[in-house]
């Protein structure tokens, strides 16, 4: 499977070569600026109130003034943790899906979908050339028929999944998808946007808790989840990361983030080596959450994460009962069609080391005067 996807990557990027348009990243010291876009040269002044004096600005993008050793750096601290070759870190988690997306699906490439995949991946979908092909909602047999159908066209073919589903909770079989990708030389993408910080034992996300990081073509990260900053990353082969530095366009075309935002991803990674603690409260808590909920008859379709939903059908209803919850003290936000399907509106809850039991009881007991 890996050595056709490969090929693939290799072959797009010798055609680059042999144009002389190859792309790849360094960086410079001590030469006088006539390259960046700081104009003004606010970036460059420094906060003096900060130890490290770290600048305000990149300077532009990675490929031109805004890449750095401590960029580089903690990319190589991003692969060790979650166990993969190499990560390129993108501003967002949404950019790091566009461009994944983006990048990869020519004209001569399949992808196979989950249907409840986020807007980010859904979005890079739209605007590629290759041909993508939905399939129910962690359904196995689904996706299958789809990888039968798909293979006949003797494209490459790729399967996007998400770890940890945004909108319910819900996890993605992530051991039998993979097999099946083996089954049918596909290459499995996994957004592990959700999972990271959560799953693992320290953290490393769903595909690394499965021990299936060898047989997975490429994960997105998201550092505004449990890592409580901001950007996102894409990890996968050194060759993958090649790739996306000279064809992944949110990368090429987006100022870097700013020496302090890669600081703050790095001071997360060792918190969340250090989250024991608050992980098993989480875990502690969601189990909580199922035995009440279950007692209340509240929940239908229970999942061991920290989104729980609840289908409050019509957004004028979904809506009265989040308001009705924040005149209690809670913050429970209603999610409307057309985010969700018509007549599939929920609410969605999200549980967190730092709730309580009593907490957890009382909304409960809330919400069951709405359901």
């Amino acid at each position: 499977m890996l050595l056709q996807l490969n090929n693939l990557l290799r072959k797009r990027l010798e055609a680059r070569m042999l144009e002389g348009t190859l792309r790849s990243l360094k960086y410079t010291s001590g030469l006088v600026d006539f390259t960046s876009n700081d104009y003004l040269g606010l970036a460059l002044d420094t906060d003096g109130r900060s130890p490290e004096k770290l600048s305000r600005g990149s300077t532009g993008s990675r490929l031109l003034t805004g890449h750095s050793e401590p960029i580089e750096s903690l990319e190589n601290k991003i692969a060790k943790y979650h166990h993969a070759e190499a990560a390129l870190i993108f501003n967002t988690g949404y950019a790091a899906n566009q461009g994944l997306m983006d990048s990869l699906l020519k004209e001569d490439v399949s992808v196979i979908y989950d249907l409840h995949c986020h807007a980010s991946v859904q979005d890079g979908l739209r605007f590629t050339k290759g041909k993508s092909y939905p399939f129910f909602h962690n359904d196995t047999k689904h996706l299958k028929k789809r990888l039968e159908d798909v293979r006949k066209k003797r494209h490459p073919i790729f399967v996007v999944v998400e770890s940890v589903y945004s909108m319910d909770g819900s996890l993605a079989p992530l051991k039998e998808m993979s097999a099946l990708c083996d089954e049918y030389g596909a290459g499995l993408i996994v957004d592990e946007a959700h999972a990271i910080g959560v799953y693992g034992k320290k953290g490393e996300g769903r595909v690394v808790a499965e021990g299936i990081e060898d047989k997975v073509f490429a994960r997105v990260l998201a550092y505004g989840k449990a890592f409580g900053v901001f950007g996102g990353a894409v990890l996968g082969s050194q060759l993958l990361k090649q790739y996306l530095i000279n064809f992944a366009r949110p990368f090429c075309y987006s100022t870097a983030l700013p020496p302090y935002a890669i600081k703050a991803i790095d001071i997360s990674y060792s918190k969340i080596h250090e989250a024991d603690t608050q992980r098993n409260k989480l875990f502690a808590l969601i189990s909580y959450f199922e035995s009440l909920s279950r007692q209340y008859s509240l929940v239908k379709d229970f999942h061991f994460s920290p989104i729980q939903s609840m289908v409050i059908p019509g957004n004028s209803r979904v809506k009265a009962a989040a308001m009705a919850l924040a005149t209690e003290g809670y913050d429970v936000r209603p999610i409307l069609s057309p985010t969700v399907k018509k007549g599939q509106e929920i609410l969605r809850l999200i549980l967190h080391s730092f709730n309580t039991p009593s907490q957890v009881e009382s909304l409960l007991h809330l919400l069951k005067g709405h359901l």
